[in-house]
């Protein structure tokens, strides 16, 4: 179904067009692409691991699992505030040393975490990593631009985005067993221990970068003004929001619709996050083709997955066949937005990169808070109705809006006039 679709759009290949001060561009730097998705392993992996680990962090703290849990919210809302935080602050500090420290920042939280006695060191050593969460999103895509030759950044963030996708799947789960073994603290410690190995790596590999421009909050400002950016940011809520309103409440979905064990579910998730690892790789190849395509694509496949998953999801197979549609779709998706964004403002990766990982951090706020008064209120055809509508509006958005910019290759036109010297 995707190849049918993606040979709709013929589209031209669009050439990036790169800072003239950045030099590195000319070579492929690919031993640092993979050092950039370790560090997103390790931050998104340490992001995941309360999930299955609250309930020894809560009576270990003498805290409520409700009050645990907030260690995962912390996360999120330092991660909103700091992407655009980091980038105005960083002015000509060379990008080198911010990927280092803020990798760093990833050991550091852990060993905060695996050695707190208190619930609000916990909070600051979650905060912490909120800090390098928010940068380090927002720099992915300005760091694919500078990192590998213009034909090579959709292969550039389909290896990035195999680090995340690949946290997603495991952390949760390896959490819950590493816990087990070792307790959670030293499931910390471990998520420590990757950290510190990704700052060898990004040490050992990444090239200089010094910064080409100082970024200023007008850079937001002219960023805001082309099109293309706000339509990548609006497809970035909808899409979000809709994936994240359904896909927090899957358990519950699939007990109330296909009455599976919860072993059976824990093995339809599995072959979920599976999918998404194969998604990243579809994801390349097609963002290379068309962004605008790839994402539309992967936004109704996760609308009509979820729509399957309620409707016919009564069959195991048919909840299978759902739910690993579903993670294939999603591991494609922010590849082909974040290949969207590369196109749409090369001058202003990082501007656009931070304004795209708030997006990202919001949308899921706002997704998974909706899921459960909808779930509590509706049940499963309510919240998966949310999410259906909510994903339709973005591929239709883009459909519409999205498609003639790339075809006419006008993704950074703005009404503004933006420079290209900036």
């Amino acid at each position: 179904m995707i190849e049918d679709q993606s040979s709709l759009l013929p589209l031209p290949r669009l050439e990036f067009v790169m800072p003239q001060s950045d030099a590195s561009a000319a070579k492929a730097y690919w031993p640092a692409v993979v050092a950039i998705s370790l560090a997103m392993f390790g931050l998104i992996g340490s992001e995941l691991l309360p999930v299955g680990l609250l309930t020894p962090m809560a009576q270990d703290l003498n805290v409520a699992i409700g009050a645990a849990g907030q260690a995962i919210t912390a996360t999120a809302i330092i991660a909103a505030i700091a992407s655009p935080v980091i980038i105005l602050g960083a002015g000509r500090f060379d990008r080198r040393k911010l990927v280092v420290l803020l990798t760093a920042t990833i050991f550091l939280s852990g060993i905060l975490t695996a050695l707190a006695q208190t619930y609000w060191v916990l909070l600051v050593a979650r905060a912490l990593l909120g800090i390098a969460l928010g940068g380090l999103w927002a720099m992915l895509t300005a760091l694919a631009l500078r990192l590998v030759p213009p034909a090579s950044v959709p292969r550039a963030m389909s290896v990035i985005f195999t680090g995340i996708t690949a946290a997603t799947v495991f952390a949760p789960s390896a959490g819950l067993y590493l816990g087990e073994l070792w307790g959670w603290r030293g499931t910390f410690g471990a998520a420590a221990a990757i950290g510190f190995v990704a700052v060898i790596g990004v040490v050992a590999t990444l090239p200089r970068l010094p910064a080409t421009e100082p970024t200023r909050i007008d850079s937001f400002r002219i960023v805001l003004t082309r099109r293309s950016v706000v339509l990548g940011i609006v497809m970035v809520m909808l899409v979000l929001a809709g994936h994240f309103a359904g896909f927090t409440y899957v358990r519950p979905i699939i007990e109330q619709v296909a009455e599976l064990s919860g072993e059976t579910i824990a093995l339809a998730l599995l072959l979920y996050g599976l999918a998404g690892l194969v998604g990243n790789t579809l994801g390349g190849i097609l963002a290379q083709r068309s962004a605008s395509g790839g994402a539309i694509v992967a936004a109704l496949l996760i609308g009509l997955a979820a729509l399957t998953l309620v409707f016919l999801g009564g069959s195991p197979i048919m909840a299978f066949v759902s739910v690993t549609v579903w993670g294939l779709a999603f591991g494609a998706f922010p590849v082909c937005i974040t290949t969207w964004t590369a196109n749409a403002a090369p001058d202003r990766a990082e501007s656009a990169g931070a304004l795209i990982a708030t997006s990202f951090q919001v949308a899921i706020a706002i997704g998974a808070s909706a899921g459960g008064p909808l779930f509590d209120n509706s049940g499963a055809f309510g919240i998966v109705s949310f999410t259906s509508i909510s994903l339709f509006a973005g591929a239709l958005a883009m459909l519409v809006l999205g498609l003639p910019l790339e075809r006419g290759g006008k993704l950074m036109s703005s009404r503004a006039g933006a420079t290209r010297g900036h």
